[in-house]
């Protein structure tokens, strides 16, 4: 090994007779082919791998076998930063993926690192992430490529499967013939993951040992040990589809009970309605005819009290006219007894001149017709009392006509 500080000039090629200095990173000039004079310090300090396989047992020329000038040139852009007006190094995505294959090539784990951060969000084409992450033992951005192929609405192409390879498109279209329709929700995804690992198993293995080899200790890389959480969430996820499903279920067929019971609660409360349309009409029904034959008995009173109150009038006609014809008879019975009075009382005058005269017999007489006058006078007084009573009958039995009268009229008029 060359003593500290000591400067080695580093060779993409073999040497040979006609060398050529680079132009950016050789500080001194030689005469072999394409050479990098460059100090060691940074190569030992960056790689483990590339001191013990490079720089252990080399001498003051170190061969890169494989590696194009322009490459290492890129390379050496971030090994050796050289000054400018900026203090921010900015590589192409060209670049970032030299310095990616070249870093993962000599186990510079933290360039490897940088790289990946650099391109991870500039990598969009499902056949670059596939073709970079075998390179580059990414397995994540391989993971992701195959997802998007599968998960696409067209069809494969031509570009796409030469650059994956046949056999690997062939395995893709089985998996998206098996899933049978484009994936949409993190349950498929996770059921995608399931089928890559399955159909790739071996692809998977390589691709984590060598990652595993080109992990920085606290890095946390894809490997294997990824399954059981993506089962586990994939579980999560069915058991919360299920739960979502169950809840959905039940919900549905709370809804459906509910409709249910508000469509029986409708009909229960329309039949209920009808029955009370029914008893309604019944009642109108009963009420109508109660009226109807309450409106005959009605009638039938005012024919028969038109009936009675006929005949109760024709018997008043005929008390009346009985009573005018007794009323006639005791009036001709007053007269005659009237004229007999009329009579006594002049025979009484004549005997009572006929006694003042000088005739003795006269006051017997005169005593006789006097019993008989009174008498009369009684008979008489009694007859005009009885005749009273006969107008008064009169009046009454007219009265009590006209209230009959009046009553059954009221009645029929109501």
């Amino acid at each position: 090994m060359a003593a500290p500080g000591k400067q080695v000039a580093v060779s993409s090629e073999p040497p040979s007779s006609a060398n050529q200095n680079d132009p950016i990173f050789y500080w001194d000039t030689t005469e072999d082919n394409t050479l990098f004079k460059l100090p060691r310090h940074q190569f030992t300090l960056g790689s483990d791998y590339f001191k013990e396989k490079y720089l252990a047992d080399s001498g003051p020329v170190v061969k890169l076998g494989g590696v194009p000038a322009e490459d290492f040139r890129v390379f050496l852009k971030l090994l050796f930063p050289v000054h400018t007006s900026s203090a921010v190094l900015t590589l192409k995505k060209e670049e970032w993926l030299i310095v990616l294959a070249l870093a993962t090539r000599w186990r510079f784990l933290d360039f490897r690192r940088l790289a990946i951060q650099h391109l991870d969000p500039q990598l969009e084409e499902s056949a670059e992430l596939v073709r970079v992450g075998r390179s580059a033992y990414v397995p994540k951005w391989v993971m992701k490529g195959y997802q998007a192929l599968i998960s696409k609405h067209n069809a494969i192409s031509d570009k796409e499967s030469h650059a994956i390879g046949h056999y690997t498109t062939v395995k893709l279209y089985i998996i998206r013939h098996a899933l049978g329709a484009p994936i949409e929700d993190s349950s498929d995804a996770l059921t995608v993951i399931e089928h890559l690992l399955a159909k790739f198993a071996d692809e998977w293995n390589d691709l984590s040992r060598g990652e595993m080899e080109c992990r920085m200790e606290g890095d946390s890389g894809w490997d294997r040990n990824q399954v059981d959480e993506i089962r586990r969430l994939r579980d999560e996820s069915e058991k919360q589809r299920q739960t979502a499903k169950t809840l959905a279920e039940t919900e549905a067929r709370l809804e459906q009970e509910e409709a249910q019971t508000t469509k029986e609660r409708w009909i229960e409360e329309e039949r209920r309605l009808k029955e009370l349309v029914e008893m309604g009409n019944m009642q109108l029904a009963e009420e109508k005819q109660l009226r109807i034959e309450e409106e005959d008995r009605l009638k039938r009173l005012v024919e028969t009290g038109k009936v009675k109150l006929a005949e109760e009038r024709k018997r008043s006609l005929r008390e009346i006219e009985r009573l005018k014809n007794e009323q006639e008879r005791r009036q001709q019975e007053s007269r005659a007894l009237v004229k007999d009075y009329q009579r006594q009382m002049q025979e009484m005058t004549q005997a009572h001149q006929y006694a003042q005269a000088g005739h003795g017999t006269a006051d017997f007489w005169y005593l006789e017709s006097i019993t008989k006058l009174t008498a009369m006078n009684e008979t008489y007084k009694k007859e005009i009392d009885r005749y009273k009573q006969l107008e008064k009958a009169k009046h009454d039995e007219e009265e009590r006509s006209k209230a009959e009268w009046g009553g059954q009229k009221a009645k029929r008029i109501f």
